[in-house]
C-alpha cells in the first residue's frame, strides 16, 4: 500500500513542482516587464512633462511681468518691482532648464536636449534685450510727456527678443503634450501587461490542474490493473478445490 501511494503521488509532485516553477518564471518575467514600463513612464515621461510644464509656466510669467513693466514705465516703484519679478522667474526658468539638460537624466533624449539648449539660448537673448530696456527706463523722467507712445516704443524694442523667446513657450508646450501622450500609452501598456499576465497564469493553472488530474488517473489505472488480473484466477481455483 505504501509503495502504491508513493508511485501514485510521485508523478503528481513532480508535475506540481514543474507547474510552480513555470508560474514563478512567467510571473517574474511579467513583473520585470511592468517594472521597465513603469520606470520609463514615471521616472522619465511623467517627470519630463512636469518639468516642461514648470518651464512654460516660468516663461509665461516672464512675459506677463514684461507687459506689466511696460504699463508702469512711468511708475518707478511698480516698474522696478515687476523687473525684479521678471528676474526671479528667469532664475527659476534657468534652474529648470539646467535640470532638464543634465546628461545623467533619462527624462530627455539627446535630441530633446539639443532643443532645450536652443530654448535656453533664446531665453538668454530675450532677457538681455529686456534688461537693456530696464536700464533705459531708470533714466526716464518721473512724468513722461507721452506715456502711451513710450509703451509702444518699448514694445517694439523687445520684439526681436520676445519673438525668439516664443520658441521656448511653444516648444515646451508641444513637448509636454508629447510626453504626456507617451505616459498615457505607457500606462495602457502596463495595464495590458497585467491583464495578459493574469489570464496567462489562470490558463496555466487550469491546464496544469487538468494535466495533474489526468496523470493521477493514468497512474491509478496502471497501478490497479495487475491486481484486477489476479482476482479471476483465484476465483476459478476455488470451485476446482471443492
Amino acid at each position: 500500500m505504501r509503495k502504491f501511494i508513493s508511485r501514485l503521488f510521485s508523478a503528481a509532485a513532480v508535475a506540481n513542482i514543474a507547474l510552480a516553477v513555470l508560474l514563478v518564471t512567467i510571473t517574474s518575467l511579467g513583473i520585470a516587464s511592468v517594472q521597465r514600463q513603469f520606470h520609463n513612464s514615471v521616472k522619465n515621461d511623467f517627470s519630463a512633462a512636469a518639468l516642461l510644464a514648470k518651464i512654460r509656466l516660468h516663461g509665461e510669467r516672464m512675459r506677463r511681468y514684461e507687459k506689466e513693466f511696460f504699463i508702469y514705465l512711468a511708475n518707478p516703484v511698480k516698474r522696478d518691482g515687476y523687473a525684479r519679478e521678471h528676474a526671479d522667474a528667469y532664475k527659476k526658468l534657468l534652474d529648470d532648464l539646467d535640470t532638464a539638460l543634465m546628461p545623467s537624466s533619462r527624462a530627455f533624449t539627446d535630441k530633446e536636449r539639443e532643443q532645450l539648449m536652443l530654448w535656453k539660448d533664446a531665453a538668454i537673448f530675450y532677457v538681455a534685450e529686456f534688461n537693456r530696456l530696464v536700464a533705459d527706463a531708470r533714466g526716464l523722467p518721473a512724468e513722461p510727456a507721452n506715456p502711451a507712445s513710450l509703451v509702444v516704443q518699448y514694445n517694439e524694442r523687445i520684439k526681436a527678443g520676445k519673438d525668439r523667446f516664443a520658441s521656448l513657450l511653444t516648444g515646451a508646450g508641444e513637448m509636454r503634450l508629447d510626453k504626456e501622450r507617451r505616459s498615457q500609452e505607457a500606462a495602457q501598456a502596463i495595464e495590458q501587461t497585467f491583464n495578459r499576465l493574469f489570464w496567462l497564469v489562470m490558463g496555466l493553472v487550469g491546464i496544469g490542474g487538468v494535466a495533474v488530474q489526468l496523470l493521477l488517473d493514468h497512474r491509478r489505472r496502471n497501478t490497479m490493473q495487475p491486481q484486477a488480473a489476479v482476482l479471476p484466477s483465484r476465483a476459478r481455483a476455488v470451485p476446482a478445490a471443492q
